[in-house]
């Protein structure tokens, strides 16, 4: 049950609860405290946005004048108005704001551009990571919980896994929903803090998502150099650009630790199994992507401090009633939730059927053959190494294994006595029993090379051990292991389908041998009571229970071959 509590932890998070929960308390205890994003206060005497009560509050001549100039220009007077306030704007943003525009030109100026080309920057560093959460969603909000709000999947897995039932239990439909009732309310009675909680970790992950999102590179194309030494752009072709990006940066989040430590890992799941699986790599990889972020952050923060985002705004949109367009509302994040809930709940209930197969067999294995538990290849290099390392024939290689060392040795004499000696009825019976017997004899022998092949003082032994020695933990062994791992996965594949081939070749002679019934191509032996001379009788019962054998055989492989495999280190 350890080790399915275990599958259960790595389908919602990837990590151990109570490793995973002590290491990053160790993180957040040492690491360098998370940037924090602040909006400066740009309280100005131009507060008041809307034009229509603002322009009341101005002294009289100044309206008198506005009146005039809009007479003798045709030009409404709150047209005219509204440049005059927007040149106030410009004129203290030169002021506070050194090289961010340059009114005169109406171009956004150089330090508007280098600001701008290290925000890009900071966007590509988290892009990567919010492009792996944009592909499964609900499983990052899944996962994000698990970091925000671990009591959640520690309820769902004490009373909704399916794994909390006994074996004894048949897996009809109504055991399913009963499950899946009880999920749903566990997750409808999450408490109106745990909802809040989650909900603010999604809406930070959702605003360094859209972040960078943002359309840097295009924005950036926009400058240029042909006006003098400076790269600048025309307030014209700056518009919809900087429009998306004062949107974002209209709604600022400080972001937690543990979002960043969420998003980093989810990126990692699959390293999580392999070239990061030790607590250590782990905390390492963790520490040195919270450094890199935080760097990235305070680039943010500059650009949030250096960068007054609605003044620049009315600017460039040359109208003072401006304001950032309104942020994209968070993606809804519970719908999401709970449907990855039940697909976690669906495969956990597939493993749980074939777990409960597996134990079913266990029993079957003890009375049919003596055997205590599933039997083991004597070899396995890959558990030694330091990535985890998926085997899917563990199972039936280790039957395979078993039945080379204890039954083919005893089978083959009889079975070849019948080759030799037996008078077939039809001439077609002794070709495929001969078929049968050679299939069966090719795939012990192929078994018997891999096996040496993989053995420590083997040609797949030693490539492993010295993977294993070597200090260099890089993609390009992981990807050879990979190679050969297949290479030997695809070998046992092979020896088990001609296995499995020869034995129902043989049993389909063995019914003309045997059974009342026949089905008119499969006759019985001529001499089945004379093979053998005086040891007839005891003849015939080793060939049934060379039958037995076969038959009871090709049942477990074909029976484990869709089993979950045991792929965890030792």
């Amino acid at each position: 049950m350890d080790n399915n509590k275990g599958a259960f932890e790595r389908l919602v998070a990837g990590l151990n609860s109570a490793e995973r929960s002590e290491m990053l308390d160790t993180i957040n205890r040492t690491a360098e405290s998370t940037v924090q994003f602040v909006k400066p206060e740009r309280k100005t005497n131009d507060d008041t946005a809307d034009l229509s009560l603002r322009i009341k509050d101005e002294p009289a001549f100044y309206r008198f004048l506005l009146w005039l100039r809009s007479f003798f220009s045709k030009r409404k007077t709150a047209e005219i108005y509204n440049t005059d306030l927007l040149a106030r704007v410009a004129k203290k943003i030169v002021q506070t704001y050194p090289s961010v525009i340059n009114p005169r030109a109406e171009v956004l100026d150089s330090m508007f551009y280098e600001r701008l080309r290290n925000l890009r920057e900071a966007a590509d560093f988290f892009k990567p990571y919010m492009l792996v959460i944009d592909n499964a969603p609900g499983e990052f909000y899944v996962f994000l919980s698990s970091f925000v709000a671990p009591e959640i999947s520690d309820e769902i897995s004490g009373n909704a896994d399916p794994f909390i039932l006994p074996f004894t239990k048949e897996p009809s439909a109504d055991v399913k929903n009963d499950l899946l009732r009880r999920l749903d309310e566990i997750l409808n009675g999450i408490s109106g803090v745990t909802r809040k909680n989650i909900y603010y970790a999604v809406a930070q992950a959702d605003w360094l998502q859209n972040f960078s999102g943002l359309p840097f590179a295009h924005f950036i194309a926009q400058f240029t150099d042909i006006a003098g030494p400076f790269f600048t752009c025309p307030y014209r072709n700056a518009v919809t650009d900087f429009n998306r990006i004062s949107a974002v940066f209209s709604n600022i989040l400080p972001i937690q630790n543990e979002v960043l430590e969420a998003v980093f890992l989810f990126s990692q799941r699959k390293e999580l199994e392999s070239t990061l699986r030790t607590e250590h790599n782990i905390e390492n990889a963790v520490r040195e992507f919270l450094s890199v972020a935080n760097s990235n952050l305070a680039v943010i923060q500059q650009f949030i401090n250096g960068i007054p985002i609605d003044d620049l705004g009315r600017v460039i949109n040359r109208n003072y009633d401006w304001e950032p367009p309104a942020a994209g509302s968070v993606e809804p994040w519970f719908p999401a939730f709970r449907s990855q809930w039940r697909k976690i709940l669906d495969i956990r209930w597939n493993s749980w059927v074939l777990e409960r197969k597996k134990n079913s067999l266990s029993v079957s294995l003890k009375n049919d053959f003596g055997l205590d538990s599933f039997p083991t290849l004597p070899d396995r290099p890959w558990k030694k190494l330091w990535s985890r390392v998926s085997f899917p024939c563990e199972l039936t290689a280790g039957f395979l294994y078993w039945f080379l060392k204890e039954k083919h040795k005893d089978l083959m004499p009889v079975l070849t006595e019948v080759m030799m000696n037996g008078i077939f009825v039809r001439s077609e019976n002794r070709m495929e029993f001969s078929e049968g017997l050679n299939s069966l004899a090719e795939s012990m022998n192929r078994l018997e090379k891999l096996l040496s092949d993989i053995s420590y003082s083997g040609e797949y032994g030693i490539f492993f051990n010295e993977c294993e020695t070597s200090k260099v933990h890089s993609f390009q062994i992981q990807n050879q292991i990979d190679s050969t791992m297949a290479l030997i996965v695809s070998e046992f594949q092979e020896i088990t389908k001609k296995f499995c081939n020869a034995c129902r070749i043989m049993e389909l002679v063995f019914h003309g041998f045997f059974d009342e019934t026949k089905d008119g191509v499969h006759e019985p032996l001529q001499n089945i009571n004379q093979l053998n001379g005086r040891a007839n009788r005891e003849f015939r019962d080793m060939l049934a229970d060379a039958r037995r054998v076969l038959r009871k055989s090709l049942f477990y492989v074909t029976e484990l071959e869709p089993l979950p495999q045991d792929v965890s280190n030792d």
